[in-house]
């Protein structure tokens, strides 16, 4: 059973477990490999159809720098303790959801509903299922973080997560992901939250007052939207 304290408790085991060293190596390993053949398989299936690809040497340095970043990453990690299991959760999240929006008829859906909701409809498209479908699986991810948070913070009150929209908003147009919809990815998504995540530590580590927090977050936010908007004006 799951009790309060001890390394027994599931939401402790949130925050203290870690990958063995030999072991992030070879996850390390698995991923890298696991990209190199897809990126390898992407090139061929769009030579087959007779579209453009890049030079070998674009190809191997886009190679290069990923297995680098992800040497970084368990180097980094493993000087500490480990790969923790938050990561592990956040990559096999992420690597769903993109298999799901990028290799499945569902995502092709969402992004045509995003594109276009009218056009989607009358060309078939079960728009409300796919809808209903995103909202359910988003609940799940939501649900998924708030367990998370709650085991990070070691309580849960009706304050915590406060505000957190606006990190996700904003994480996600930093991204790449078009408020108008038809636009986005994992990857950028990614990358938007590491950016978010890193403000909010800056600000922690300077003691910066809570409205304060939440008057900078805004502000990213709203120069994300502005930036959203130049961007795909006349789109």
């Amino acid at each position: 059973p799951v009790t309060r304290g001890g390394n027994d408790n599931l939401l402790s085991m949130l925050t203290t477990w870690y990958l063995p060293p030999i072991w992030g190596w070879v996850l390390g390993t698995a991923v890298f490999t696991l990209f190199v053949a897809s990126s390898l398989r992407a090139r061929q299936r769009r030579q087959s159809f007779g579209l453009t690809v890049d030079s070998p040497e674009v190809a191997f340095g886009r190679l290069l720098i990923t297995g680098q970043l992800i040497a970084l990453f368990v180097l980094v990690c493993n000087g500490y303790q480990g790969i923790p299991l938050s990561a592990l959760i956040l990559a096999a999240s992420a690597f769903a959801v993109w298999v799901l929006t990028q290799h499945t008829r569902f995502g092709r859906y969402l992004y045509a509903i995003g594109g276009n909701e009218e056009a989607a409809h009358v060309s078939g498209i079960p728009v409300t299922k796919v809808v209903i479908g995103t909202f359910a699986i988003m609940g799940l991810i939501t649900a998924m973080g708030g367990f998370m948070q709650t085991a990070y913070a070691g309580a849960s009150t009706t304050t915590t997560g406060q505000l957190l929209e606006l990190d996700a908003i904003a994480a996600c147009v930093i991204g790449g992901t078009s408020l108008k919809g038809g636009r986005g990815n994992v990857v950028g998504v990614l990358f938007g939250s590491l950016i978010m995540a890193s403000l909010l530590n800056g600000m922690t580590l300077m003691a910066m007052a809570p409205e304060e927090k939440f008057i900078a977050r805004g502000l990213v936010l709203a120069l994300a939207v502005w930036m959203d908007v130049r961007l795909n004006k006349g789109k």
